[in-house]
């Protein structure tokens, strides 16, 4: 499809060299949305035309589709493919030469497109939960990922894929009793851990008043400082009849591998025997403001249901914990 309001766009963003836009290219980007009211079909079309653009040109294609996503007034669905497949492109090009006529590195280029490509894909697939999914097992995400280690705009979009929400049940060995739990867009059991332990508070067994600046920066409220934060439980897999520190919950496993029961996340908590687990609030990941993380604690089950999740996780009624296991300090820490 031709349409002069996309022409003009295109030409627009082949000009373009990152940081402000300039007049032209707002006016033409208006002039593209105006239109796109009347012929929707035009929204595909410029995803498709930003794969041969210059990828800074293709990045402010992106920034445009993301921000029709995040309006609802574009399905994600129809322009996703070609802004991942300009991702892809990103993942071969070459780094450390000039970049023709532009005065700087390719890197540097592929940096500043990736500024606008990264938050642009990230709206889509906030939009395309399902999508996510399957791309964390797809080798192209492996390529995203390792191009994350020197772009932050493609490691907001690893952090995107790597987000999951589900419903959980909270098994509290050492008293029998069980909760729902809801948790939202969040990638790794650490940051699981500080979520749940700044939601539940004292209102579980072993829990205490939680610390507010953690729970700010576990929420994405604060990203100023690096904090750290201890593991009030020892979070274990279900299957095994008695607290085992080698069933323990990686804190760097993936929340989508918690292990299911009949469909179900289940976490089970014991009384800390590794003394002194924690980890610091790296493992937050980015704040995404279009996959805010957050944490639920929902409704106790009943006595009947609570026995019954017990016996269905490997739990029965004459579990024991492990006696603790201190962590000896290095020699190289005297203090």
């Amino acid at each position: 499809m031709s349409a002069p309001e996309l022409d003009a766009l295109l030409r627009a963003c082949v000009a373009y060299r990152g940081g402000e836009p300039d007049v032209v290219l707002m006016d033409a980007s208006r002039a593209l949305e105006r239109a796109a009211r009347v012929e929707p079909e035009l929204w595909r079309h410029a995803a498709l035309a930003a794969e041969a653009l210059p990828v800074i040109g293709a990045g402010w294609v992106g920034t445009v589709l993301g921000s029709m996503v995040e309006q609802g007034r574009l399905d994600a669905s129809v322009t996703f493919d070609s802004l991942w497949r300009v991702l892809m492109a990103c993942c071969e090009a070459p780094s450390g030469e000039a970049a023709p006529g532009q005065g700087r590195t390719a890197n540097e280029t592929l940096d500043t497109a990736l500024q606008l490509l990264g938050p642009a894909i990230v709206s889509h697939l906030a939009a395309l939960p399902e999508r996510r999914a399957a791309l964390l097992d797809d080798p192209s995400y492996d390529k995203a990922k390792t191009l994350s280690f020197d772009h932050f705009g493609a490691f907001w979009i690893c952090e995107a894929i790597e987000r999951s929400s589900a419903d959980l049940l909270l098994l509290h060995a050492p008293s029998r009793r069980g909760w729902r739990a809801r948790y939202e867009n969040v990638a790794q059991c650490f940051h699981l851990f500080s979520l749940l332990q700044a939601a539940v508070g004292a209102a579980i067994p072993g829990g205490r008043q939680p610390d507010a600046a953690l729970a700010a920066a576990a929420r994405g409220d604060t990203v100023d400082s690096v904090l750290h934060d201890l593991a009030w439980w020892h979070y274990q897999h279900p299957g095994r009849p008695m607290s085992d520190p080698m069933a323990m919950v990686p804190g760097n496993l993936l929340t989508r591998r918690l292990r299911e029961i009949d469909g179900l996340k289940v976490l089970v908590l014991w009384n800390p025997i590794l003394a002194g687990r924690g980890w610091e609030s790296g493992f937050f990941g980015a704040h995404l403001m279009q996959l805010p993380a957050s944490f639920e604690l929902r409704e106790p089950l009943s006595n009947e249901e609570s026995a019954a999740w017990f016996e269905r996780a490997g739990l029965p009624a004459n579990s024991q914990p492990a006696a603790p296991v201190a962590r000896k300090r290095p020699w190289w820490k005297p203090f």
